[in-house]
């Protein structure tokens, strides 16, 4: 009575086949609805670094901070006239620059003031634009 004919050894070899593809496709369906969260955008961070410079910015400012705007590799004053970065002798210095210049330019202007405590701060599009009109 408890015969195994090669029907059964069959009937054995498609179940067990059954079962793994079974388990295949829950794996692909739980895979498949569990989601990444999504990645914040690069300017979504910039603007995030931007409002936190700013913040500092303006605490340090009220500490009587100097501010000093380097564009293309010019310094310049509050009011767009051109200082030498070395006789800088203010102990906080701000230093604006503008969003696009990348980090070898900031560091490398920021080794040229020679006071301690320099902040960066971004400028935004109207003194960029003044800036532009310089001549």
């Amino acid at each position: 009575m408890n015969e195994i004919t090669p029907h059964q050894v069959m009937t054995e070899v498609a179940l067990a086949m059954a079962m793994a593809f079974f388990c295949m496709m829950v794996l692909a369906l739980v895979s498949l609805g569990v989601r990444a969260p999504p990645a914040q955008p690069k300017l979504f961070q910039v603007e995030q670094q931007a409002i936190q410079t700013t913040k500092a910015s303006k605490q340090s400012a009220d500490m009587g901070s100097k501010w000093v705007i380097y564009h293309h590799g010019d310094f310049f004053d509050q009011d767009l006239k051109p200082i030498d970065p070395v006789e800088l002798n203010q102990t906080n210095v701000l230093m604006a620059v503008s969003p696009e210049l990348n980090l070898q330019q900031l560091m490398s202007a920021q080794s040229q003031i020679s006071s301690p405590n320099v902040s960066i701060a971004l400028l935004d599009k109207g003194w960029l634009s003044r800036l532009e009109e310089m001549p």
